[in-house]
């Protein structure tokens, strides 16, 4: 029976490395790098891309990749129908931000910014984004053939190679199939190496223009906006004097009847007026009299009611200022934040129940970086835990706002006046 068991698995050993054999692809790039690994990249259950790593030497044990100073390539294969230009930039900072070290290098940041803002537009199902090391020439970032910068050294390729390798990549299953841990998937590498469209290579060539191509192009684009809109502008006189004319005829026939029941309703209202007049003004003083002590009752109960709510107004406004005084005092400007220059106002609509819970956080700034949301986020959190509500305070549940300026030139937030206590 052991015997047996040895047999099967000496078997699917041969299995395995007759298909890891058959998995080694050839690039253009480069014919010697042969694929080490393959995973499809997904972020709340969406999928994005299918990522693969290249190498020319897949003996590498996959602990000793990153320090590997062969020739290698990342490959993001875009599986996703439409990604846009703005979740890619986001997406990719965060990545970068919670899997390297801020760094002082000037170009690299300059390539690390360039790299998640290069799409000019979506990205589209099989759009082909490489980033390729060379240790002759260094790291280059190609899309859909194109080529988009170049780095003289592995410093570039290292930091997104550390987005999928490193302690905060997508998850354990996408570390051991992108490093080679678990054997390729032939339908993974087989989608990876699908050629692009021609057509759409066409189309994202107009992202990498020259600067002499692109003022052809928009002064070619800007005549025919002209022309098009020359002739809207005639069409558009041509109708609005059939409207007026119409509109005037209209006008005219309608004032003469109205002229007409004009005449007939005051006639009437001098009738009525004369016979009311006496039975109005027996009328008035009795509900003169009447409506003076209801006023008057009135006017003390709004009194009673409006100083109630001055004061619960008040007690609300405090714990505002309080929350919004603790924020202030406590933020700090998160490190990757500075280093991609990311600033912008925070502004939140949330709630806060009797029990002294945090709940309906709403972001109403769409293009602040999650970054900063998240800064300011975990210092509210923290302001309503140490910050008890006000015990007069009437009710279950009460809305508030905040905000807070990242401004890398700003020393301090603007201070925040105390409400005053009504009287």
């Amino acid at each position: 029976m052991i015997t047996m068991v040895k047999r099967v698995f000496v078997f699917f050993n041969l299995f395995l490395v007759c298909l890891l054999a058959s998995l080694q692809v050839t690039h253009a790039s480069n014919s010697a790098l042969n694929v080490k690994g393959a995973a499809t990249y997904k972020a709340l259950g969406i999928e994005y891309y299918i990522a693969s790593l290249y190498i020319d030497d897949t003996s590498i044990d996959s602990t000793a990749i990153i320090d590997y100073s062969g020739s290698q390539e990342l490959k993001i294969k875009v599986a996703n129908r439409r990604w846009s230009s703005r979740k890619w930039k986001a997406q990719w900072q965060n990545n970068i931000a919670i899997n390297n070290e801020p760094s002082s290098n000037e170009d690299l940041n300059s390539a690390l910014a360039l790299f998640t803002e290069f799409p000019q537009a979506s990205l589209v199902t099989g759009d082909e984004i490489i980033i390729s090391f060379q240790p002759e020439s260094g790291s280059e970032l190609t899309f859909n053939g194109h080529s988009v910068f170049k780095t003289p050294n592995k410093q570039f390729y290292n930091y997104i190679l550390n987005t999928w390798l490193g302690k905060f990549s997508p998850n354990r299953i996408f570390r051991e199939k992108i490093s080679g841990v678990q054997a390729p998937e032939a339908e993974l590498v087989e989608s990876s190496s699908m050629l692009v469209d021609e057509q759409r290579i066409k189309v994202v060539g107009k992202w990498f223009l020259s600067v002499e191509e692109k003022n052809i192009a928009k002064i070619k684009k800007k005549k025919a906006a002209e022309a098009l809109r020359q002739q809207e502008i005639k069409a558009a006189k041509i109708k609005q004097k059939a409207i007026a004319d119409q509109k005037k005829r209209k006008q005219e026939k309608k004032a003469r009847l109205l002229a007409a029941e004009k005449k007939a309703r005051v006639a009437k209202a001098m009738r009525d007026q004369e016979a009311q007049g006496k039975l109005k003004a027996k009328k008035q003083a009795a509900e003169k009299s009447k409506q003076e002590k209801k006023r008057l009752a009135l006017q003390a109960a709004e009194r009673k009611k409006l100083k109630a709510l001055n004061q619960q107004k008040y007690l609300q406004q405090l714990y505002q200022w309080q929350l919004r005084t603790r924020v202030n005092e406590t933020v700090a400007y998160p490190p990757w934040a500075k280093q991609f220059n990311q600033q912008g106002t925070v502004k939140v609509n949330f709630k806060v129940n009797r029990s002294g819970t945090l709940l309906n956080l709403e972001y109403l700034v769409e293009d602040i970086s999650p970054i900063l949301e998240q800064e300011v986020e975990k210092r509210l959190q923290f302001a309503v835990e140490v910050i008890a509500l006000p015990k007069e305070l009437k009710g279950d549940v009460w809305s508030f706002s905040l905000r807070y300026v990242f401004d890398l030139k700003l020393a301090e937030q603007e201070t925040l006046l105390k409400p005053l206590k009504p009287l």
